[in-house]
């Protein structure tokens, strides 16, 4: 955040809930995110860090049959 402060991680699917943790309530990681991207500041986003996909996302997503995803 500009002051210096972490943003708030989303805990909801809600846009806004009552607890400031939706996704587009003020300070959270997201909202910070939606900014960045819409302002063309990409260097602003936060870092992605993908989880693995398991066996069965691979099957799932028709990787399997490939060998796995690459």
């Amino acid at each position: 955040m500009p002051d210096g402060t972490e943003p708030r991680p989303v805990l909801h699917h809600d846009p806004l809930d009552a607890d400031g943790s939706g996704y587009l309530d003020r300070n959270t990681e997201t909202l910070r995110n939606v900014g960045a991207a819409t302002t063309g500041h990409d260097e602003d986003l936060t870092a992605s860090d993908p989880i693995p996909m398991t066996e069965r996302d691979e099957a799932l997503c028709g990787f399997a049959d490939q060998g796995g995803r690459s």
